[in-house]
């Protein structure tokens, strides 16, 4: 249980500085809209899922931009906090508003049909 509370902490402390990063260091245009929503941490504290949210019509290219700003990303984490290792960032584009709105056209095409 102890270790599980470690992880979690690890985590969120790596999204706070990954959200401060993307938003006062990276230049890239891209990634100008782009929030971390969330990070999920191996047991081992080796491998980081990132899940970012981004404008719907830009998300391929956020995608491509942190994939190609990891190394600097993952450079600037490791210097700010203190874990023997660095994990490895892997970046997921996150949907939920996406589905959300996807639910909520539904919803309202329904109760358009319903008298």
């Amino acid at each position: 249980m102890a270790g599980l509370r470690r992880i979690e902490r690890a985590a969120e402390l790596i999204q706070r500085e990954l959200s401060s990063i993307l938003q006062n260091e990276v230049r890239d245009p891209r990634l100008a809209f782009c929030t971390v929503a969330h990070v999920e941490l191996t047991s081992d504290l080796r491998y980081a899922k990132v899940v970012v949210s981004a404008v719907s019509d830009q998300k391929e290219d956020v995608l491509m931009a942190l994939e190609k700003a990891s190394g600097f990303l993952r450079r600037q984490v490791g210097a700010r906090i203190n874990l023997r290792y660095t994990p490895e960032l892997r970046f997921r584009i996150d949907n939920t508003v996406d589905r959300l709105m996807e639910i909520d056209q539904m919803l309202a095409s329904i109760r358009k049909s319903d008298p």
